[in-house]
């Protein structure tokens, strides 16, 4: 039905597509790898502050408040919080 040349060509054609494919899954996937770093790290936070009791973590309001105002005065961080709080709970709630 086909050539032997023809058929030659279209192996080699299908090799060719094949390593690039398998370079571009290579490189999606390191660039995967860097960009769920931080989601990494996000989870592990998340993973450690359940652990702490509820004691701690009520107390942990104020002495951070305190904190920021000692090391940051000029920053307005309460107020970012406050902004982006609900952007962050649902994207916690989104990686359960």
């Amino acid at each position: 039905m086909y050539a032997q040349r023809e058929l030659t060509r279209l192996a080699l054609r299908k090799t060719l597509v094949a390593r690039r494919i398998r370079a571009r899954r290579e490189l999606c996937a390191g660039q995967i790898a860097e960009v769920t770093k931080p989601l990494g790290w996000l989870d592990a936070l998340r993973t450690r502050w359940s652990q702490v009791s509820s004691v701690a973590k009520v107390a942990a309001v104020p002495l951070g408040l305190l904190l920021k105002k000692t090391f940051f005065p000029k920053a307005h961080l309460l107020g970012s919080l406050i902004r982006w709080a609900p952007v962050a709970v649902s994207i916690f709630r989104s990686v359960r």
